[in-house]
């Protein structure tokens, strides 16, 4: 009898498993976004007012146990419907094409993405094409040379130090121009290294330059993400 229930109670409550873990994915997201409060919203709903509430429930309206098991099962739709409408009436008063992932889709409008192969003609070439994308927008002419100069450099550099690797080396360049500056994103598979450490030894004179140009930027971020360095900077408009 008991192992019966068991059953039953295992089958109910992995019903909405494909719930919890959309759940669980907004909860990531939003708290990646710097969206912490709805983040915050979702882990307490999912885990504690739902459960809590729909257990008490339809324990009292069936008056059995399989009440505990349903209302278990029921928690995640009961939440995922709750932070929907908190998600939208947030969009609703600004934007609702925002739904569900809060970002604006004319974002695109501003946003240069390349890739390509790590080497000196390709660097010379990233300089030229940066430089007249943010002529069409508009950027000061010091900020388009900034910008070009810290891109072929570092092209340069990531292609230094990784010499000695046998295959082509891949990496992506993102220009986003917004209306207090320039952000510029650069992402390479190679050997990981920060390069906005300037306390690193320095190994070669490109090196030496970046090192310089660093500190003197104050806009800076090195992320090492899962096989990619990510270095992402800001310049003033």
């Amino acid at each position: 009898m008991l192992f019966k229930e068991a059953i039953l109670a295992i089958r109910i409550v992995s019903t909405p498993l494909m719930i919890h873990a959309l759940l669980v994915l907004f909860f990531i997201y939003y708290y990646l976004i710097d969206r912490q409060l709805l983040a915050f919203s979702i882990c307490v709903f999912k885990n504690v007012f739902s459960p809590l509430v729909l257990v008490v429930l339809f324990s009292v309206l069936m008056k059995s146990d399989l009440g505990l098991w349903i209302g278990l099962a029921c928690a995640p739709v009961f939440s995922l419907v709750i932070c929907g409408l908190l998600v939208f009436r947030k969009c609703a008063k600004t934007n609702k094409d925002e739904f569900p992932f809060l970002l604006p889709h004319d974002n695109d409008k501003n946003t240069f993405i390349c890739d390509f192969e790590i080497n000196a003609e390709n660097a010379v070439e990233m300089t030229r094409t940066a430089g007249s994308v943010l002529r069409a927008y508009g950027v000061s002419a010091k900020t388009q040379g900034l910008t070009s100069l810290f891109i072929e450099e570092i092209i340069q550099l990531i292609k230094e130090k990784n010499a000695a690797a046998k295959k082509r080396l891949m990496a992506e360049c993102t220009i986003i121009v917004l209306l207090s500056g320039v952000q510029l994103i650069i992402r390479d598979p190679g050997k990981p290294f920060d390069i906005t450490n300037v306390d690193e030894r320095v190994a070669s004179f490109r090196q030496y330059v970046i090192s310089n140009l660093m500190i003197a930027q104050e806009n800076k971020a090195y992320i090492l993400t899962t096989g990619y360095n990510r270095l992402e900077l800001l310049f003033a408009r």
